[in-house]
């Protein structure tokens, strides 16, 4: 089992129990729950829903065994009432999404009142007929006070088919029970992974038709440090008055079931349903659901699907310093999901480890930044190579760009072995890496290299850039863009007006401090920066031998590609390449020399067919030769 550590307010807490985490997320367990056969992970929320109408707040009760039940708010609630209430009629998130009845205290007895969107056949995940109010009608569309306080950062209601799979799809031999815990009857629910701690017994794991078997307080709190979740038998509402409570679970799912009746799970001492019909008309409580993500031993996220890619960017909405690392090819396809906003910008490290992200981005308005992460501030981005087509197509829509569109604030942002490949398309304001540098940030772009196209639509001037396009000066503040080591091999269309091939800086007026240091490229367009070198001199290792500039072994990011035979960072050099003699492919891309006693080699180690025929300086049987 893979152990995880989050941070949480400068503390780290490590968590070595089977299942378990320590989540930086406020108002979550410490259980991970996997909720439908692609992978996708969620965590629960620390307790049931609660509401107050007096202050329109929202909150997660303090202890999951917690519910308010058979008291005057709950049988009697009104839009003014101080009290709390816990149960509630199905789609009252407060959000006026077209359902007559749609207010947290609603307790109108007509099923028609509850349709979500005004519709009969509409979850509460789905959207109006217009495409808008998407999610409205989830209670965990709101701010909630000890969860985030944020409006729409992830919280929501399962599934039924998500409630099932949870219930009856996972493996292990522990995944429910019925329990009583601190004098509460209700279900529990284990994480993924459970391992029973020591000195604790379940006798009714998996078993619909038992009765709810005790636990001390003690066996609680291992068991939920362990990452149970544990839903209180809170009984109902109808209308104006409460059943059950204390011997009957009912809880929500999102998921419509016909004109009446909607999908929630049911439970008492001796049954389970798990796609109950329940009237939309009952007062049930709710449990909310938020994605997660997996961690390494060093707290980095683990990213290695598109779903972990979106469910990264809304953790960055409340989580900007998250590290995280991916672990295979990612291909987004059309799913534009950005990391970082222009109020809550990119702060963490987000190690690519040679993996590829493909886009296929076509956007038309939403304002301007168009990148894999539009806003950073003080962010480490490293070792990603993006791949696809960004088609900004607003009018004078600007700032598109293969790694981060825009920075801000007074930090400094690295992107370093990284490789765009991206088609670029906009009104003007490119970069192939990067695109504007704000207020007095620092972006340093080390070891980088672009292989890609911008194309401006602006027919006049391109204000464009083969890595970065500018550092945009504003009164004092004063932004700044380093580029060290770079190689463009791009292509650019259109006016070249105003466009460099690595960084715009043309008016001191305008732009920050930029410097370019130890920069090639094959072709320019517009005006020229850096150093330029022929295509012999890509192939035959000087280009390569001038960007790991007296880096060798282990501290040399560079290496001639065994099938372009082009400069190559080694993170992206395939480590399945088909290559059968000359390299051989070991960890990390790094590729060593074989001992053949009769081959010849380039001075950067590409394997030669045979004793080369031009001048220069080559390696035979492990030691330098010179031809003449």
């Amino acid at each position: 089992m893979k152990t995880r550590r989050f941070i949480i307010s400068a503390i780290a807490l490590i968590c070595t129990m089977g299942g378990a985490w320590a989540s930086s997320i406020p108002g979550t367990l410490p259980g991970l729950f996997t909720i439908n056969v692609s992978g996708e992970k969620v965590v629960f929320s620390q307790g049931n829903l609660q509401y107050q109408a007096s202050t329109n707040t929202w909150r997660f009760a303090e202890h999951q065994y917690d519910y308010i039940g058979n008291v005057d708010g709950n049988t009697s609630p009104s839009s003014s009432q101080a009290e709390w209430i816990d149960y509630f009629n199905w789609g009252t998130s407060g959000y006026n999404h077209g359902a007559n009845c749609y207010q947290p205290w609603s307790t109108s007895t007509s099923r028609s009142d509850y349709y979500a969107y005004g519709s009969n056949s509409k979850n509460l995940y789905d959207a109006k007929d217009d495409g808008t109010m998407r999610g409205q009608a989830d209670w965990g569309y709101n701010a909630i006070s000890n969860g985030g306080n944020a409006e729409n950062i992830g919280w929501r209601t399962l599934t039924k088919e998500e409630w099932a799979y949870i219930i009856n799809s996972r493996s292990g031999d522990y995944r429910y029970a019925k329990g009583t815990v601190h004098n509460k009857n209700g279900f529990i629910i284990f994480p993924d992974g459970f391992t029973l701690p020591e000195g604790i017994s379940i006798t009714n794991a998996n078993t619909s038709d038992a009765g709810y078997t005790s636990y001390s307080d003690d066996d609680w709190a291992a068991l939920e440090t362990n990452g149970c979740v544990f839903l209180p038998a809170t009984g109902m509402r109808n209308r104006t008055s409460v059943y059950e409570t204390g011997s009957v679970g009912n809880y929500w799912s999102s998921s419509y079931m016909n004109n009446d009746r909607v999908y929630n799970i049911r439970f008492d001492g001796s049954s389970l349903k798990i796609e109950n019909d329940g009237d939309r008309q009952n007062g049930f409580p709710v449990r909310l659901v938020k994605a997660s993500l997996d961690q390494d031993n060093g707290g980095y996220y683990l990213i290695g699907c598109v779903q972990d890619w979106k469910d990264f960017a809304t953790l960055v909405e409340t989580t900007p310093m998250a590290n995280a690392k991916m672990t295979a090819d990612i291909d987004l396809s059309t799913d534009v999901t950005m990391v970082g906003t222009e109020s809550i910008p990119y702060q963490g490290t987000f190690d690519g480890q040679g993996h590829k992200l493909t886009v296929n981005w076509s956007v038309n308005g939403g304002g301007n930044g168009v990148a894999p992460f539009r806003y950073v501030s003080g962010a480490t981005i490293q070792k990603l190579h993006v791949d696809g087509n960004i088609s900004a197509t607003g009018s004078e829509q600007r700032g598109a760009a293969s790694i981060a569109a825009f920075s801000k604030g007074s930090t400094t942002t690295t992107i370093s072995e990284c490789w765009g490949a991206v088609s670029l398309t906009c009104y003007d304001t490119m970069g192939g890496l990067f695109s504007v540098a704000y207020e007095t940030s620092t972006v340093n772009i080390t070891d980088c290299l672009f292989s890609g196209t911008i194309n401006p639509t602006h027919s006049g001037q391109g204000f464009c850039a083969g890595f970065a396009s500018q550092a945009m000066k504003d009164g004092s503040n004063v932004p700044t863009i380093n580029i060290t080591r770079g190689l463009y091999l791009g292509k650019y269309t259109g006016s070249t007006e105003n466009c460099y091939n690595f960084v715009r800086m043309d008016r001191p007026d305008w732009f920050g401090t930029h410097t370019i240091t130890d920069c090639y490229y094959k072709d320019a367009y517009g005006t020229a920066q850096g150093t330029q070198v022929s295509s012999e001199e890509l192939a035959d290792g000087t280009v390569t031998n001038g960007l790991n500039n007296g880096r060798t072994g282990d501290e040399a990011p560079w290496i001639q590609d065994p099938v372009t035979n082009l400069p190559m960072l080694k993170s992206f050099v395939s480590k399945n390449s088909g290559i059968s003699t000359g390299f051989i492919p070991i960890e990390n891309g790094k590729l060593e020399m074989e001992n053949e006693a009769n081959g010849w080699y380039s001075i950067s180690g590409q394997k030669l067919k045979g004793k080369p025929a031009a001048k220069g300086i080559y390696i035979r049987k492990g030691k330098k030769v010179i031809i003449n």
